[in-house]
């Protein structure tokens, strides 16, 4: 159904859902397990874009001889899931459907499950009455399934820099609490040698290579000298920080 919508109703894709949702009502189908089936779609494409770039990784890292791994990094790094690499519908779809399905593609499914909710949530505000605060909860409650989506295992979105979701997240927690200090380059500095230390960064994260990537976006941090080494840049109160965040993280299901 949803390949279907992107072939013949691109442009159209939500109000095509919206006439796909009030047929599945009608087949008894409700609305939740609608939505469900469609997540489950973009799930499933999203893991192949991803898997995709990791076999890319992969690949490059098989290609290292010593004198190439600054090279090997530099195109490691720059590896991006949008405007990466496509997905021949003919394979996916048994050969239903010729072409080539981009990630952005992805992104165009996600909005238009959002228009179907919308569209849903006045109708049965019109129909039953309904107060919109009911809606905006059941919002809330997609929008957080669709959060979860985003941050399930198999979506680490830098695999080439870290090597685990739970080490990603890790860095994200510590990236907000630091990314406007004033003493900027010791606290990066220990984010990256406590993390090197403890062995969460992929082997060939060199400082260099790392500050590279940290520069970019979305994170934007520019440092203007190397990384400190770890007992210039510990303190007592960034190795507390550092281990309560640390604890949150491991908390969290895989």
């Amino acid at each position: 159904m949803i390949i279907n919508g992107l072939i013949s109703n691109y442009d159209y894709l939500g109000q095509y859902l919206k006439r796909e949702q009030k047929k599945a009502e009608k087949e008894h189908i409700d609305f939740s397990e609608f939505i469900g089936r469609t997540l489950t779609v973009v799930e499933d494409l999203e893991k192949e874009f991803f898997r995709l770039k990791n076999k890319k990784i992969l690949d490059l890292e098989t290609k290292r001889n010593g004198a190439n791994d600054k090279v090997i990094d530099e195109q490691i790094n720059n590896l991006m899931v949008t405007g990466g690499p496509s997905l021949p519908l003919e394979q996916y779809t048994n050969g239903e459907f010729k072409g080539n399905l981009r990630f952005w593609d992805v992104s165009k499914i996600r909005d238009a499950i959002n228009e179907v909710f919308d569209f849903y949530s006045i109708e049965k505000e019109i129909e039953n009455n309904e107060p919109i605060e009911y809606f905006q909860e059941k919002r809330g409650i997609f929008e957080a399934v669709e959060e979860k989506v985003n941050t399930e295992s198999h979506i680490n979105p830098y695999p080439e820099v870290f090597k685990s979701l739970k080490a990603f997240l890790l860095f994200e927690k510590l990236y907000h609490k630091k990314k406007d200090s004033l003493t900027i380059l010791a606290d990066f500095s220990f984010i990256y040698r406590i993390m090197e230390k403890d062995g969460l960064l992929q082997d060939h994260q060199k400082p260099e290579v790392f500050r590279h990537w940290l520069s970019k976006e979305p994170y934007k941090v520019v440092l203007d000298n190397k990384f400190k080494t770890l007992d210039n840049c510990t303190t007592r109160a960034k190795e507390d920080s550092y281990l309560d965040a640390k604890q949150l993280i491991q908390k969290q299901p895989e």
